[in-house]
């Protein structure tokens, strides 16, 4: 079965959050390896509630991993191995939300689509998804080099994360601009203006009173 069909990506490849991940669209499989470079998705589904995760992963280079951490490569005829394999992507990779609590996410299923490697999580939409912080270590305790690219689509914000290097947990906000409140836009005009402070409501600017 078409787990991204069925899934709510439509067979899409990857969100495009932005000019930074055009290049990535561009990359051929090959290209990709030499990068190593990881993608995952997270879509909150209003329609259905649920917030979608899905990893899209070099096969060889999952196959490689299984080698050094399992001593197997070739595991893409073997449904137990994809399984561990999957099971282990999942450990790697963690999502909280505002108040700082493990989203936990429940595994959907996971598949070999030509030369990438796909698993599938899902979570109902937390409360607190105002914010969200992200750990992505998926191959990256393998290999240093390993980068991981991290789209989040909710409603009209569309923002992304990278991983790399030493970076561990991440936290970005997913409020549109439509969503701040008269303080949040009057620190960032202030912050546009150079300035230091905002006055606080109900209080004059040149009111010194503590």
């Amino acid at each position: 079965m078409d787990k991204k069909s069925e899934y709510g990506f439509q067979r899409r490849d990857i969100l495009v959050a932005g000019a930074a991940f055009a290049a990535i669209l561009r990359w051929s499989p090959s290209q990709a390896h030499q990068q190593k470079v990881g993608i995952t998705d997270i879509l909150f589904n209003r329609r259905s509630g649920m917030l979608e995760v899905a990893h899209k992963l070099i096969l060889h280079d999952c196959q490689h991993v299984a080698d050094d951490l399992w001593g197997f490569a070739d595991f893409s005829i073997s449904q137990e191995r994809q399984q561990r394999f999957a099971d282990y992507a999942r450990r790697q990779f963690q999502l909280f939300d505002a108040n700082t609590d493990q989203i936990i996410l429940e595994a959907i299923g996971h598949e070999v689509d030509g030369p990438f490697f796909w698993v599938y999580e899902e979570a109902p939409i937390p409360t607190f998804s105002d914010e969200l912080s992200v750990r992505n270590n998926i191959l990256r305790d393998v290999w240093e080099r390993q980068s991981n690219l991290v789209n989040i689509e909710r409603g009209e914000v569309r923002k992304s994360l990278t991983f790399a290097g030493p970076t561990d947990v991440q936290t970005i906000s997913l409020k549109s601009d439509v969503e701040k409140s008269p303080d949040e836009d009057a620190v960032q005009r202030a912050d546009e203006r150079g300035e230091t402070a905002v006055a606080r409501p109900g209080r004059s600017q040149n009111d010194n009173t503590p």
